[in-house]
């Protein structure tokens, strides 16, 4: 089967249906992300929900990314970009990389990324007319995070 490059969906998903300069307008796209030992059973399976936030008010894309293994879990988002041009690389490849790579440690230490199996699915897009209320988070949350008023995500 093709394999598809997951930050380059998902920036092709942005660039249509979110342009430059859409207003109040947000786009939030939920993923669930699997990676686990092909050699195990099943028990060392890493679950996440991940979700993104993205805002393009003026020329410029905001990118918010929370994950969460538990749907019960609050989402706490952290902004990972807030660009004109490189947003597509700190905003979603590189949370996606380092959200991949703290999967594999969790799954086995001592095997390398590569031999694991992984899977994404893009579970869910929605676009919020109105935004989704974002305002930093209290101090408990840690430096940088933000909360989405009302927001529980989709």
């Amino acid at each position: 089967m093709f394999d598809i490059k997951l930050s380059s969906a998902i920036a092709t998903l942005v660039e249509g249906m979110l342009p430059r300069f859409s207003g109040e307008k947000a786009l939030v796209i939920r993923l669930g992300v699997t990676v686990y030992d092909p050699e195990m059973r099943g028990d060392d399976r890493q679950i996440r929900e991940t979700q993104m936030v993205f805002e393009r008010k003026q020329a410029h894309t905001k990118v918010f990314v929370a994950d969460r293994k538990d749907r019960q879990e609050p989402l706490v988002w952290m902004l990972e970009s807030d660009h004109d041009s490189c947003w597509q690389e700190d905003g979603v490849r590189t949370p996606l990389s380092k959200l991949y790579f703290r999967m594999c440690n969790e799954v086995n230490p001592d095997k390398p990324p590569a031999h694991l199996d992984h899977y994404v699915t893009i579970e869910k897009v929605q676009m919020f007319d109105e935004g989704v209320g974002i305002e930093r988070g209290p101090d408990q949350f840690g430096p940088g995070r933000y909360l989405l008023k009302g927001f529980k995500g989709i």
